[in-house]
């Protein structure tokens, strides 16, 4: 988790500028777990799941979620929304470097009409 949520954020700022303040809570929610390396479950004490929320540079807003599943599901859903629209990244994998992002464009005035843009 600490290595994909690094390139991710890094994804983030390198897009978007780097962070001016920002606060973050990282926890282990799955304390216990099994592989199939492990003939039992086995103890968890690196974090499954982080939040940072802060101000941009620029003073843009911005919030960061990345956590693992009990069900295995890995997925990326970005969201960058502005004042001309939104852009919406999604992947089959968290690793946006390895995983290209579908991306879908939402325009305000496809929002009046409830249509995608």
């Amino acid at each position: 988790m600490t290595t994909i949520a690094g390139h991710v954020l890094d994804a983030t700022c390198f897009l978007l500028g780097e962070f001016a303040f920002l606060n973050a809570n990282a926890k282990v929610n799955f304390p216990m777990v099994t592989t199939p390396f492990h003939a039992g479950p086995v103890s968890v004490t690196a974090f499954d799941s982080l939040s940072v929320h802060g101000e941009l540079e620029s003073g843009t807003a911005a919030t960061f979620q990345i956590f693992s599943t009990t069900s295995g599901m890995n997925s990326l859903t970005w969201v960058i929304t502005g004042e001309r629209g939104s852009l919406k990244f999604e992947a089959g994998g968290v690793a946006i470097q390895m995983d290209p992002p579908n991306l879908f464009r939402c325009k305000p005035e496809a929002l009046k009409s409830g249509a995608e843009g």
